[in-house]
């Protein structure tokens, strides 16, 4: 048996696991406000006070004394088995040993197999390149593999921007005549072609810290003289 002794002064850490225990036990469920970590006895004459560091000549003790000598818990070892209602599961990340808190489940596709799955099931159409570059239209179902259908797009527009940005790729290699972007180098200007909305011109991000979607080309004077002589596969590319 545990030769343990509740001190009149006493002081609990405070964590996710016993928060929610010690807000109903102190003032009904008075919650916490700010940054505490710990809780008192008794501090200032109040039941329950919340402080930022453990005070000094409080003795601290356990979450389980505290249930077991303060809340009067009988400390007993079982199982509880619970079923949550039909289309519910338990919110781990809310719930505690004392609140179990139940939550819709989410039945949404999040991973990309997923989400083909889904639109294969409601026969969903999409848009892929041929090997000459021809935009055409494929009708998903219940029975066609994912697996085959990993360059597909939503709409026709996507379709032709992907095209497009393949031309750009091809483009910015031949205008770079070797050049490669270093993308560890912050010193080193890339002018990464865009798109501005506002004047409806093509615009370039130079200071880019983070590899971009469309190809980067070494100078602003290459990438204007690309442009003038591509201008539908550069604005297929980057407009909206």
């Amino acid at each position: 048996m545990e030769d343990f002794v509740l001190p009149d002064k006493w002081c609990i850490k405070v964590t996710d696991e016993n928060k929610r225990t010690l807000e109903d036990w102190r003032y009904s469920g008075a919650i916490i406000h700010g940054s505490r970590e710990y809780c008192a006895s008794f501090f200032n004459g109040l039941k329950g006070y919340w402080l930022p560091t453990k005070p000094y000549n409080y003795p601290e003790i356990t979450f389980e004394q505290f249930k077991q000598y303060v809340l009067k818990q009988k400390t007993m070892e079982r199982e509880l088995k619970i079923t949550p209602p039909e289309g519910y599961e338990i919110d781990m990340e809310k719930s505690t040993l004392e609140h179990i808190i139940f939550k819709p489940v989410d039945k949404k596709a999040k991973t990309w197999e997923e989400i083909q799955e889904l639109h294969n099931k409601n026969e969903k159409p999409q848009y892929y390149l041929s090997s000459r570059g021809d935009i055409n239209i494929f009708n998903l179902g219940k029975h066609v593999d994912i697996d085959t259908i990993k360059s597909h797009v939503n709409t026709k527009r996507q379709a032709e921007k992907i095209r497009a940005l393949c031309q750009l790729y091809i483009i910015a290699d031949y205008y770079n005549d070797g050049w490669e972007v270093d993308w560890d180098n912050q010193d080193e200007g890339k002018h990464v072609p865009c798109w501005d909305n506002i004047t409806n011109k093509i615009d370039w991000n130079i200071w880019v810290r983070t590899s971009q979607a469309t190809p980067p080309f070494k100078s602003k004077e290459l990438l204007l003289k690309a442009y003038e002589s591509n201008k539908e596969i550069f604005e297929t590319a980057l407009k909206p």
